[in-house]
């Protein structure tokens, strides 16, 4: 037996060691494998940093994920989002008009009669070098005959070593053109081309009716690859569906030489006028 330390009663062994009530004096005993009171104070501070604990490990996951999210977010973003529309490409007040009195309308040579074989032989002649047509502005100039000798390749200057062909090697490809002058520069080339079959639509609409006059808007993009698509033409101040689906055709055809990052509209309004 075991006595009570208030009252010196004996009290069981289990009451002294695990804690109770003394039966002699009514006193609680403590007991001796008791755990011990801390106090109020560090209990309070321990409750703290349980619960602090608690949060950070219901924080992690979000710590944790919020920038895959944010970077799954950013890029979604960036694709979806709209990109700015380029402006379109503006050139100068009646750069590109059409008048039929200034220039003359450029007309197809008529085919050359059929040489009937003959059946006597004739002596052989020397080549001679036969002048070439270039057409500048809607009419055909005769250029310069160039000498035999330069119309026919030197020896080994067209095929290299193995029968490969320098001339493709050699080939000039297509520049990227990133700056808005340089395409402006590309594409006043092709209307410089490209005019005269324009003038011919022109003056076919014309014969049919007289008073056809005005300007016309044309718009379209200048694909990656130079080409033109999603073209159209529109009359400001009157049309003509003959005239206006020819000029479609024609600007069917139209590429620039060179790339280009992205599309880039044009709007032209050029004037049509006749002599």
């Amino acid at each position: 037996m075991s006595h009570c330390p208030f009252c010196n009663a004996e009290v069981q062994q289990a009451v002294v060691l695990h804690g109770g009530t003394c039966p002699q004096c009514f006193a609680e005993i403590p007991g001796e494998e008791t755990a011990t009171d801390p106090g109020e104070e560090v209990k309070a501070t321990l409750a703290a940093q349980d619960k602090q604990r608690a949060q950070r490990r219901a924080l992690l996951p979000a710590l944790v994920g919020g920038p895959v999210v944010l970077a799954i977010a950013a890029v979604a973003a960036w694709q979806f989002w709209p990109q700015p529309e380029l402006e379109p490409l503006t050139f100068g007040e009646g750069e590109f008009d059409i008048d039929l009195g200034a220039v003359a309308t450029y007309v197809e040579p008529e085919p050359e009669p059929e040489q009937v074989a003959s059946a006597k032989p004739t002596p052989a002649r020397a080549a001679t070098p036969r002048p070439t047509a270039r057409r500048e502005a809607g009419t055909a100039v005769a250029a310069e005959a160039a000498p035999a000798e330069a119309a026919a390749p030197q020896a080994g200057a067209a095929e290299g070593a193995g029968g490969f062909d320098l001339a493709i090697a050699t080939r000039r490809t297509a520049a990227l053109l990133t700056n808005e002058e340089d395409i402006k520069s590309a594409f006043r080339d092709l209307w410089a081309n490209r005019a005269p079959r324009l003038s011919q639509c022109y003056e076919r609409s014309l014969k049919s009716n007289p008073d056809l006059r005005g300007r016309w808007r044309l718009t379209f993009a200048i694909g990656k690859d130079g080409k033109v698509a999603d073209a159209k033409v529109e009359g400001l101040s009157m049309s003509d569906e003959a005239m206006e689906a020819c000029i479609l055709r024609e600007m069917g055809s139209w590429s620039i030489y060179g790339r280009l990052e992205k599309p880039w509209p044009v709007s032209l309004t050029p004037l049509f006028k006749g002599g």
